[in-house]
């Protein structure tokens, strides 16, 4: 799974905060465990 953390490590992304809630650094346990926004749409 692409993520900005992945993109980070490559140098392709400055940036590694989670763009849908700018509450942690975007990778795969952030997307699907801990983001907020997409918890809601799980829900």
């Amino acid at each position: 799974m692409i993520t900005l953390v992945n993109l980070r490590s490559k140098r392709v992304a400055d940036d590694t905060i989670c763009p849908c809630c700018r509450y942690g650094e975007e990778d795969v346990s952030h997307v699907f465990r801990f983001c907020p926004a997409t918890i809601e749409i799980w829900q």
